[in-house]
């Protein structure tokens, strides 16, 4: 999720959504769960334009939620 490749592979950091400290794979040598989630190109934009770096699994996870509930209602 985070375009800046300045990180370190696999540091771990705050997220900046919620404040929990989790690992970052996104520069790791396999591909980082982050992309295992189905968010909007809107979602995600809001999210460049909101946070510096990435967001931890549970918060991407929220925000998924969230958007699919969001479309069904």
């Amino acid at each position: 999720m985070d375009s800046n490749a300045s990180l370190s592979p696999q540091a771990s950091k705050p997220c900046p959504r919620c404040g929990e400290i989790f690992t970052c794979q996104a520069y790791g040598p396999t591909p980082c769960v982050c992309f295992q989630f189905q968010l909007s190109a809107t979602l995600l934009q809001h999210l460049r334009d909101t946070y510096t770096g990435c967001l931890c699994t549970h918060c991407l996870q929220t925000l998924e939620n969230e958007e699919k509930e969001s479309t069904s209602a």
